[in-house]
């Protein structure tokens, strides 16, 4: 162990008390051989010489000579002792590993490999911090953050400015850092502020440089003027300190221990309720300086915690080691007078026993639990509320030791301090402080307590004295506010945050072993379809299951994650070969296929999954991250319900793509779009009944694109909205200008997108596109697919109604290929239906498709419907179709797409054949 301060220091001493408390309970922990350093620069001369001879004296203690020392692993504390690691541990101890606690440096934090430093950032609660300090005083304009001259103090700097701009830009922050006690003095004394913050005071030195502890430090800068104090840290909850959202470092040690854990052991901690058990409440109040400022608790953040409150007897009994004593001189006096006057032994039994009775009174109508041992660790008082709380009674305590009540893994080092203290008579700095621990029931069961001790003497006899609490409930709500910032609220599996902090130390891990690791990406298929026709609830539902059954099938150590909407991810460790993520890969998709029951119905669903491995598709995580993305996406393309491992190709076809949908964004305003019409044929006439619009993108460098490319991705990136607007709206003028140039009214066709459909105004818009270029409603044709007007039936026949109302035709594209039936042809407002081209490609070879279309032909005839065949490009298909009466055509056989001049020269070629009146001039 490597700590930034000196021995006794607060915080050095609760991130330790933490560290070991996260030990506690593993047999292998009683077993760890600690060495402890003390870096302390703020009692040396600090700097590179400095460190220079502080590497020297590790180097020659532990790395050198025949019985050189290599620990498994070093715990270091706070940015000092961190940045002197950083820049020393590869040539003192280069294979140990490295946790940390309590750094607060930004740019230190940015330096550090993380593959071989594991650790937790001091993340100070800036924004909770500002927001209580507006509170407190709404009118402020500037925060002041009062600090010394330490790295702590100018590393939290950056990180404070950055939290303020953030979240209140209005609000302006000032820093002063000074290690002198009266420059400090003398800077609060010029600016007089109502408020401001403990930035960090633990290198404070008088005018003769001597060191200040920190109770002195902020006494003496509170005697300066009357404001409020603020503090981000447990240890500044000292003299004239209001209280803050502070941090504890028991807590920065604890989870600094599960990390050693899980490097020491191979644990995997993640989830540890011992973790969660440790997070305290934010706020922390002196009950007593509310009072000084008129402030009662309800001025507060709900939750707060209280020191000192009255109704809690804190107050009352932070001083009952002095009552105690008090009793005890007293009755010694007294006993002595009586003695001395009147020989009466008997009144002054009497007396005593009075007292005794008033002092059991007292000890034993206190809610909370009291506890005093003597200097041989043995317990002289055990009060109703400890009998209570422990479940043991006075009779079997009093007389006996405390272990019964603590933990295993504390009894050692509790036997150690007490001994300490007796023997030294120096009080420990836990005196007088509020402590967090964990103690043991009868029953067995572990709980926490806040635990608050003072010290007393009763003539020549020592005594410490425990007054204790539950704080379970207050754990419990902790536990839930964790909950809710780390795990997804539907599927109770890890969200994104907790993902990042996971994957982390698993890429962190296999590098150090040389194992693999996996992660794959899942998207869900057919969700939305669901949701859209069943409704979200069903969805949700349906995610859960989705979510259990991944738990169920991955192994100990893997993660679960619920990554957004319909997507999960499963994190593989320790993996030995690739085939080991094929396999879980395979085992998920079987176990999707498998029907979910959701209230009595049965669904099917089907994933895509995307993989990337460590470290053959990438070493950090972000770029595993975007390639197993990229995975699940190829699996989709490739007909989903797939599993696809990550390739460079894939990379490739993203970056293709992502070109591509950046130069679709600018087509339109660049107007590189164009509209090319195929004509509609009646073949037994050659008259051009009406013509299809349909889109071209002509790119000013790569040249024509095919709709192929580019119409899906307008589809996904909702591009199609602006786009398909513009196919209508040059379609219907295009139409008029030709009736106005004297050309015979005919209708067009336009192709519309199910989001275009959808749109809730899609009515409004058709109607206002109608309304602005002048063409009669009855000259406009929308062809939709049977899947888009499947997706929402109900709102589907409303829409088209309406439509029909107005006068403008339906027509469904591409029949036959999603869901033909009667019942929907028969309910929607149809009144053409357009024969897929890829049946009428082969009817003059292929017997099916052959008796498809008779059967579509048929059909179309039985309900009244107009017919148009799609892709005519010979002459036996067109025989063959009007064999069967289907008299309208559309194909290269009569005409590619052309381009609107071109449509024109083609009518004018046709009128003489078409309209023999019109060539004449009749």
């Amino acid at each position: 162990m490597l700590h930034s301060h000196h021995a006794g220091f607060p915080w050095t001493q609760d991130q330790q008390t933490g560290f070991f408390d996260a030990l506690a309970g593993n047999d292998y922990g009683q077993h760890i051989d600690f060495r402890v350093e003390y870096l302390d620069p703020e009692n040396r001369s600090s700097g590179p010489a400095y460190n220079e001879l502080f590497f020297k004296y590790l180097r020659d203690k532990y790395a050198s000579g025949p019985t050189g020392f290599s620990p498994h692993l070093i715990y270091a504390t706070d940015d000092d002792a961190i940045s002197f690691l950083q820049q020393y541990a590869q040539r003192l101890f280069p294979e140990s590993p490295i946790v940390y606690s309590g750094l607060n440096n930004l740019e230190l934090d940015s330096r550090l490999d993380h593959r071989k430093f594991h650790g937790i950032f001091e993340v100070k609660d800036v924004a909770g911090t500002i927001a209580l300090a507006l509170r407190l005083e709404p009118t402020l304009k500037t925060l002041y953050f009062i600090g010394d001259d330490s790295t702590t103090a100018h590393g939290t700097k950056a990180y404070i400015e950055k939290e303020a701009a953030r979240f209140f830009p209005h609000l302006k922050v000032d820093f002063y850092n000074s290690s002198s006690l009266e420059e400090l003095k003398a800077y609060l004394s010029r600016r007089h502020p109502k408020l401001w913050v403990v930035n960090s005071l633990s290198g404070v030195r008088d005018a003769e440089g001597g060191r200040v502890s920190i109770h002195e430090a902020l006494e003496s800068l509170d005697a300066v003027g009357s404001f409020k104090i603020l503090a981000m840290k447990d240890i500044y909850l000292t003299a004239g300190v209001l209280g803050g959202a502070v941090n504890r470092g028991r807590e920065q040690g604890l989870h600094a221990g599960f990390l050693a854990r899980e490097q020491i052991l191979g644990e995997g901690v993640g989830d540890s309720e011992y973790l969660l058990k440790s997070v305290s409440s934010p706020y922390v109040f002196d009950f007593k300086q509310l009072g000084r400022f008129d402030l009662v608790p309800s001025d507060l953040p709900s939750g707060s915690t209280m020191l000192g409150q009255p109704h809690a007897p804190w107050w009352r009994h932070r001083y009952l080691f002095v009552i105690l004593a008090g009793f005890f001189f007293l009755q010694s006096v007294i006993a002595w007078l009586l003695w001395r006057r009147a020989g009466g032994r008997r009144r002054t039994q009497k007396l005593l026993h009075k007292k005794e009775e008033q002092f059991k009174t007292v000890v034993d109508a206190t809610h909370d639990a009291m506890i005093a041992i003597n200097q041989r660790g043995v317990v002289t008082l055990f009060n109703p509320a400890a009998e209570k709380l422990f479940g043991w009674s006075s009779e079997e305590m009093v007389g006996g030791s405390l272990d019964v009540l603590m933990p295993e893994g504390y009894r050692k080092q509790h036997r150690l301090d007490v001994a300490s203290f007796f023997s030294t008579g120096e009080p420990s700095e836990a005196i007088g402080r509020s402590l967090e621990l964990l103690a043991i029931h009868r029953s067995g069961k572990e709980f926490p307590i806040a635990l608050e001790l003072s010290v007393g003497h009763c003539g020549r006899e020592r005594f410490v004295l425990s007054i204790m609490r539950d704080i379970s409930s207050q754990r419990k709500v902790e536990r839930e506010i964790r909950q809710l910032a780390y795990y997804d609220r539907l599927t109770g599996l890890p969200n994104r945050a907790l993902f990042e902090d996971r994957f982390r130390r698993v890429l962190a891990t296999a590098e150090r072993a040389g194992h693999m690791a996996a992660l794959l990406f899942i998207g869900v298929d057919n969700l939305k379809s669901i949701n859209d026709t069943r409704g979200h609830a069903c969805g949700d539902r349906l995610l859960q299951l989705i979510g259990q059954r991944l738990v169920d099938l991955v192994h100990d150590g893997s993660t679960v994650v619920r990554w957004e909407g319909d997507k999960f991810i499963v994190l593989l460790p320790g993996l030995a070969s690739v085939d080991e993520a094929d396999k879980v890969a395979g085992d998920i998709l079987q176990a999707l296929a498998e029907p979910c029951e959701v209230d009595d119905r049965f669904f099917f669903v089907t994933a895509s999954i995307g993989g990337a491995v460590y470290p053959q598709h990438g070493i950090d995580g972000d770029k595993l991250l975007k390639n197993a993305d990229m995975a699940m996406y190829a699996a989709k393309e490739q007909g989903r319900n797939i599993y696809c491992t990550f390739t460079e190709e894939m990379n490739r076809r993203v970056l293709e793509r992502s070109e591509l949908e950046h130069n679709l964004r600018q087509a339109l305003a660049r107007d590189e779009f164009f509209l090319v019409f195929q004509p509609q044929i009646e073949q037994a006439t050659g008259k051009v009944l009406g013509s299809e619009a349909l889109l071209r993108w002509q790119h000013s460098e790569k040249g024509l694109i095919s709709p192929g490319q580019f119409i899906p991705l307008a589809e996904e990136s909702g591009l199609i909205l602006p786009i398909g607007h513009w196919v209508l709206q040059t379609a219907c003028a295009q139409n008029k200008a030709w009736q106005l140039a004297g050309y015979p009214p005919m209708r067009v066709a336009v192709n519309l997108s199910a989001r275009q459909f959808q749109q809730p105004d899609f009515f409004d818009q058709v109607a206002l596109v109608l309304k602005d270029t002048g063409l009669d409603p009855h000259f406009l044709e929308l062809e939709l697919t049977e899947s888009l007007l499947m997706a929402d039936a109900e709102a589907a026949v409303e829409t088209l109604c309406a439509l029909r109302n107005l006068g403008v035709g339906i027509a469904i594209d591409d029949f036959g290929t999603g869901y033909s039936s009667l019942s929907y042809l028969k309910t929607f407002p149809i009144d053409r239906i357009k024969i897929a081209q890829d049946f009428v490609l082969d009817i003059s070879r292929d017997p099916g498709d052959a008796a498809i279309v008779e059967t579509i032909i048929a059909m179309a005839h039985g309900l009244g419907l107009d017919i148009v065949a799609e892709g005519v490009e010979t002459e036996s298909q067109l025989r063959f179709l009007s064999s069967r009466k289907c008299h309208v055509m559309q194909g290269y056989y009569f005409a590619r797409p052309m381009p609107a001049d071109n449509f024109i020269e083609f009518l004018s070629d046709n009128l003489v054949s078409v309209y023999p009146g019109l060539a004449s001039g009749t």
